[in-house]
């Protein structure tokens, strides 16, 4: 059912979605019974030229981590979602120039993604390939070779043994931490930052 906005209710989102975003401002028209859900909202606010509320570094990183695997926007709205952040396609568009990301080259996105030689992050999808490169009748050895992973690793991923307490294991033996991508990715950017 379609809901005229009235000026109650701009005022409402004017004062609220600023500061607690969509979420927070769906919570209060509710409260006066007004009918209108997130996608009406920010809708409201984008055609109004409200802004949303500050960028967490949740955000970011959620932005930088899925820009890295290559991800669009639209992909990334869904992925705060998850973590129950509203933003629109729009603003992580803007976010990612604010962060530098769309400056880099693909050299420097490589650099990013390959920190940590053998031990970089790896991702569902890398594991899926393993699988699915054996099945089709590559040898461990060449796979672990031409990924640049190590053989165990491929092996337990193979044999769908669990792998993933050694992983974490041997990254932190070798200094890596699970953040490294992303703060390797700030330092690039020029968006680092202050750690307490």
């Amino acid at each position: 059912m379609w809901h005229r906005w009235t000026p109650e209710e701009i005022e409402i989102l004017r004062a609220v979605y600023p500061i607690g975003g969509p979420l927070a401002t769906l919570e209060r028209l509710t409260e006066i019974g007004a009918e209108h859900d997130l996608v009406k909202i920010m809708r409201k606010a984008d055609l109004c030229k409200i802004p949303g509320p500050p960028w967490t570094e949740e955000e970011d990183d959620i932005i930088m981590q899925a820009w890295l695997m290559g991800k669009p926007a639209f992909d990334i709205d869904k992925l705060l979602g998850q973590a129950g952040y509203h933003r629109r396609v729009g603003e992580i568009l803007k976010r990612q120039r604010e962060l530098g990301l769309l400056t880099l080259t693909t050299g420097q996105c490589n650099n990013v993604l390959l920190w940590g030689g053998e031990y970089r992050p790896l991702t569902d999808s890398t594991a899926k390939l393993i699988r699915r490169w054996h099945a089709e009748g590559d040898a461990p050895e060449y796979l672990a070779k031409e990924l640049k992973r190590p053989l165990w690793l491929v092996l337990a991923i193979i044999r769908g043994e669990p792998w993933e307490k050694r992983w974490e294991q041997e990254r932190a033996k070798r200094g890596l931490r699970p953040d490294d991508t992303i703060r390797r990715l700030r330092e690039m950017t020029g968006r680092a930052r202050e750690t307490a």
